[in-house]
């Protein structure tokens, strides 16, 4: 097939038409070669190891971008066949010109870049996919996603690529845990659903005080070797006791989601670190799709409970430090 056409295929623009980017812009970009040669490195145990043509690539967005006129770049990644970046545009341009100058940006760095690539004995051809893939992060929330999704790009790399079982979804699953007709979804270490280490359920109290939260912490700490953690670690306070349980060696985590587990499901790139050290589990109940609000959450406490009570102990740690059993 003509590359062309192929091209054409992929060409994607994500900018939304009527937003006024005189506003100033946060935008995320994905550049990608054509075809999809990976000739910028291999990723080594869930971190990106350029070669010298990546170490190019990479210091030339840092050029690309920083030096444009009114464009701050915050996050960069390369990988072994694409790249990101997000950046941010000034106030102060219309639109036309706005988008003139991210165009001119992307331009330049791909021109150099395709040079290096052809200097350096490369096949003849495009070197790039014509066009790119962009969105405006239109909150704090999605800039902090994208950045995420940056930081984690080179281990979701080497999970999909290098250790597909990963992230394999496995249906059904069967513990004495369930209740008898339930189905249930998983990915990551569901082994640990049928371990005979007793468990316990987390719920935490939204507003927890710093001091009471290094408590928790450290409770947990203690027993995160014989025990098999489970929660949905939604509240702030639950994921950073994810997040400080995740790095023990050992720790078994299983994580519930509140709704459906679909078939195309992809973990969180924040939850792939402890899935990649074999250390946590995420599952989910039911076929049927499902609200994530309030009563989704308290709902999900009550369908953890009974899971932990079958070797072990549910407990609630509320906001002033103290638990009790449930």
């Amino acid at each position: 097939m003509p590359f062309k056409q192929s091209r054409q295929q992929l060409k994607h623009y994500h900018r939304y038409a009527g937003y006024d980017y005189s506003r100033g812009a946060a935008l995320f970009i994905t550049i990608s070669t054509d075809p999809r040669r990976r000739v910028f490195g291999d990723v080594i145990d869930g971190e990106m190891k350029l070669n010298d043509l990546g170490r190019e690539v990479d210091r030339s967005i840092s050029f690309a971008f920083s030096t444009a006129p009114d464009i701050v770049l915050y996050r960069k990644a390369v990988l072994p066949d694409h790249c990101h970046f997000r950046f941010y545009l000034k106030p102060g341009h219309e639109t036309p010109e706005a988008i003139a100058l991210i165009n001119h940006a992307i331009s330049r760095f791909k021109s150099y870049t395709t040079k290096l690539y052809h200097d350096a004995g490369g096949a003849p051809g495009p070197f790039w996919q014509e066009g790119c893939h962009d969105w405006l992060c239109m909150s704090r929330k999605m800039i902090d996603a994208v950045d995420r999704y940056i930081d984690y790009n080179a281990l979701k790399w080497f999970l999909r690529h290098k250790l597909p079982g990963a992230l394999a979804l496995y249906e059904p699953i069967f513990s004495p845990r369930f209740e008898s007709g339930d189905y249930w979804r998983g990915v990551g270490g569901i082994g640990f659903l049928a371990d005979e280490r007793p468990m316990i359920s987390f719920r935490g109290g939204h507003k927890m005080a710093r001091e009471n939260f290094a408590k928790v912490v450290e409770a947990f700490r203690r027993v995160a070797a014989d025990h098999t953690i489970i929660s949905g670690f939604i509240s702030p306070v639950e994921r950073e006791v994810y997040r400080a349980l995740s790095e023990i060696e050992g720790a078994q985590l299983v994580k519930v989601l509140p709704c459906a587990m679909y078939h195309d499901y992809q973990p969180g790139v924040e939850w792939l670190p402890a899935i990649k050290a074999r250390r946590l589990a995420i599952i989910a109940r039911g076929n049927s799709p499902g609200e994530f609000n309030r009563r989704a959450c308290l709902d999900l406490n009550e369908t953890i409970i009974p899971i932990a009570k079958q070797n072990g102990r549910a407990l609630w740690w509320q906001s002033d430090g103290r638990f009790r059993w449930l």
